[in-house]
């Protein structure tokens, strides 16, 4: 499993580097620092969230299909949550800070949670 979650962030960094590189090409009078703070925005706030909330269908689905799908879901979630905090009255400064972390906490705790539900329904099967 570690191996696999270690060539699933391989080919993370590689569609990291193609999302810049495309970027580049689209906005060509921006500098690469630029370019970079466009593409790592954009994971930080839907990519990496979607894929840590899709972790559980890992053996079920491909990596691109789970990053599609997680990273709409990441959107939307992201949408929905940065409104409502803003109507508690949290400045949008720090939804950045708050949101995705707290995508990912949350995903990365109930996929362990499934890991070791499952781990023991097979020790008491066998």
């Amino acid at each position: 499993m570690a191996e696999l979650l270690k060539s699933e962030w391989v080919r993370l960094l590689y569609i990291a580097i193609g999302m810049a590189i495309v970027l580049k090409l689209i906005f060509f009078n921006e500098s690469f620092a630029g370019i970079w703070r466009i593409t790592l925005a954009l994971l930080w706030i839907a990519v990496i969230p979607g894929y840590c909330m899709t972790l559980w269908l890992n053996m079920r689905y491909q990596l691109a299909l789970r990053l599609i799908v997680g990273s709409m879901a990441s959107a939307a979630i992201v949408g929905i949550a940065s409104y409502y905090i803003g109507i508690m009255g949290i400045d949008i400064w720090y939804h950045p800070f708050l949101i995705p972390p707290g995508i990912i906490a949350v995903s990365v705790l109930l996929y362990a949670r499934k890991k070791d539900n499952a781990s023991v329904k097979d020790a008491e099967r066998g």
